[in-house]
């Protein structure tokens, strides 16, 4: 060390001073010290990833129940609305005539009873003929556009007339074949419809075939029903006859008369519905629906609701013919031998998540739907099941 005048302290030569403060910049963590941050880092990370992960589960959890109950909710509502309103054909019920001119009238969605079923795809049971209704009732085989269906699901089919876009008539002129409406009343040739009286005794099918030109004095239109078309297009299957009183079908034209709808008849849509569970990936509730397409009446396919796995159906059945009409059992659509007996559906949906690992992997429940049983699959889906019961109205007096 040397003394400065100076500053009258004694000082380190400056290398000294030098490595003093090298040394100082050069201490870190030792070895125990890193360890010790590395464990604990490692802690919070497998804790703050342990919280995802749960909060992932728990949202995936209550994603998939928000889920199935929209899509459940949505499709009880819509199935119960139908079949509530079966056999429907405006105010004509069980007890009035009903006439069918469509050709072709055997195919499903040209039929006028209200309701019909099939079980898991087996065809529907024959059963004898109705001689106060003069229509052929019996069972038939599964349509070929109702075959693409998940196996073990079952096929509900319901047909009425719409609440609303009713139309009243003016003039029923038996001579042209022409219904007198209202300039705007919006139907088409082609398009399927009801008529009925007043009186509510009679309600017939048939096919509009042409259009009446505008009236520009009264601001009147209207429809034209013969069994020949009034163009060189003719709309497609056609009438049979253009009488629209009695009971009868094309097989049966011998009870076909001739009477006019007076005025405040009223003519309506007809609709055929068909729900089923289509054989997808996923599995979804399916319609099948009446519409008209190019002076045609055709069927059209649409998906309803995704990641539905199962459909049944049992049919409450008054099986003594009296007059309490009450259910007197519940029956798969291969048990019942006549529809118009039928007065409530029991019916259910088994939804499921559109997620895999949902669910633990212990948990297996089975769920009961009407007249059948079901064991989950282990897939670890969210399952729940949906259905109502429903009084057939239109079936009642």
């Amino acid at each position: 060390m040397t003394f400065d005048p100076i500053t009258r302290r004694m000082e380190r030569p400056a290398p000294q001073r030098l490595r003093q403060r090298l040394g100082r910049v050069a201490t870190g963590f030792s070895l125990t010290e890193i360890l010790i941050a590395l464990v604990l880092g490692l802690v919070i990370i497998a804790a703050l990833s342990q919280l995802y992960t749960g909060t992932k589960r728990t949202y995936g959890l209550s994603d998939a129940i928000t889920r199935i109950n929209e899509n459940g909710r949505f499709a009880v509502d819509f199935i119960t609305a139908d079949v509530r309103m079966a056999g429907y054909l405006s105010c004509g019920g069980s007890s009035a005539r009903i006439a069918n001119t469509i050709n072709g009238g055997g195919k499903w969605f040209f039929q006028t009873g209200g309701l019909e079923g099939y079980e898991g795809g087996v065809d529907t049971p024959a059963f004898a003929d109705d001689d106060e209704t003069n229509i052929d009732e019996k069972g038939a085989p599964v349509p070929a556009d109702l075959q693409n269906i998940l196996p073990g699901t079952d096929i509900l089919v319901i047909r009425r007339a719409t609440l609303d876009l009713g139309q009243q008539v003016l003039q029923d002129d038996t001579a042209t074949h022409g219904i007198t409406l209202d300039a705007n009343h919006g139907f088409m040739p082609g398009e399927i419809l009801v008529i009925s009286n007043p009186s509510c005794t009679q309600a017939s099918l048939f096919q509009v075939t042409g259009t009446l030109a505008i009236d520009p004095d009264t601001g009147t239109g209207g429809i034209k029903y013969g069994a020949i078309a009034s163009d060189e297009n003719p709309p497609d299957p056609g009438n049979c006859t253009d009488r629209l009183f009695g009971s009868f079908d094309c097989n049966s034209l011998v009870y076909a008369e001739s009477d006019a709808f007076r005025s405040e008849s009223m003519v309506t849509p007809f609709i055929a519905h068909a729900y089923y569970v289509a054989n997808t990936n996923p599995p979804a509730l399916a319609r099948k629906r009446l519409i008209q397409i190019n002076r045609q009446a055709k069927i059209l396919s649409e998906e309803l609701i995704q990641d539905v796995e199962d459909f049944q159906i049992l049919y409450g059945f008054d099986t003594v013919a009296d007059s309490n009409h009450q259910v007197d059992a519940y029956l798969t659509a291969d048990q019942v031998t006549d529809w118009r007996r039928v007065i409530s559906v029991h019916f259910a949906l088994l939804m499921r998540s559109s997620e895999e690992h949902v669910r633990t992997a212990d948990a297996s429940p089975n769920f009961i739907l009407p007249g059948k049983t079901v064991t989950l699959a282990g897939d670890r889906r969210l399952h729940r099941s949906f259905g109502s019961l429903v009084a057939v109205r239109n079936q009642l007096p």
